[in-house]
């Protein structure tokens, strides 16, 4: 919910502050303090404290890269999703690194891990600029604009379920496993093969699909890949079944994010 909330407030911070170019750097790089500051935390009140001041700084991260890819791609849009593929297996790399050098470890060794991958990506954005102008329309008036459109109202609501679903199968998946016996170097494969099995449909299929039928059915495919997802998790609560599951997760989380991405373009 605060994620909700600090994407847009950032963007309009930027646009009055001209800060717009350095608006990435700057909330990556304040990403790093709450994450290792949860590394020495035993209170939950504490917990969830430093969890929302995160989020403060994480909202605005993803669209900012979307945006800069999707300037740098220009007329090439429909390849976003090979850009967003290289994401995706970095990803599997080190999420299934870290489950094999967590395994009977302190824990606490992944906030570390965080803060030197957030810190490289800050060094990285310094690098990049904004190809688009600052925005100086009101936010009430730009609100009404986009209430009128009823197109727009009705994606952002079927994208809001989407991203629902992905934020319970990407935040319970490890607990889910977890509770069901699997180790950390299971829950660590486990998030490995899915983001393998993103990269390459995002490498090969997604962006013909895209292509072919557009973000609109590309983004109901992505819904009903969710469905079945979690059906299985629910009727078929074992191992070997969640695990299997995460080989389409590059329909349900891929397919969602290049849909949503070209159709608000």
């Amino acid at each position: 919910m605060v994620m909700l909330v600090s994407g847009p407030a950032w963007s309009m911070v930027a646009d009055r502050a001209g800060l717009r170019d350095r608006l990435l750097t700057l909330v990556t790089g304040l990403s790093i303090l709450p994450l290792l500051a949860m590394a020495w935390l035993h209170s939950w009140a504490a917990l969830a404290f430093l969890t929302a001041l995160h989020a403060v700084f994480l909202g605005p991260i993803q669209p900012l890269s979307d945006s800069s890819a999707l300037s740098a791609l220009g007329a090439e849009r429909q390849q976003y999703s090979r850009i967003r593929a290289l994401g995706s297996l970095s990803y599997a790399v080190v999420v299934w690194g870290t489950g094999l050098l967590l395994q009977g470890r302190d824990l606490r060794w992944a906030f570390l891990g965080f803060a030197l991958f957030m810190g490289s990506a800050c060094l990285i954005s310094t690098g990049i600029r904004s190809a688009q102008p600052s925005v100086s329309v009101s936010l009430g008036s730009g609100l009404r604009l986009l209430m009128r459109d009823a197109g727009w109202v009705t994606f952002m609501v079927a994208l809001f379920v989407a991203m629902v679903m992905q934020t319970v199968t990407f935040g319970y998946s490890a607990l889910y496993l977890d509770a069901l016996g699997a180790s950390e170097s299971v829950v660590g494969f486990s998030g490995a093969l899915g983001s393998f099995g993103q990269t390459l449909l995002m490498l090969f299929v997604i962006p013909a699909m895209l292509r072919r039928w557009g973000s609109d059915r590309l983004l109901l495919l992505a819904l009903g890949t969710y469905a079945l997802r979690l059906g299985v998790w629910s009727l078929v609560p074992q191992v070997w079944a969640v695990v299997a599951s995460m080989v389409v997760m590059g329909l349900t989380f891929g397919a969602s994010l290049v849909a949503a991405v070209d159709y608000a373009d």
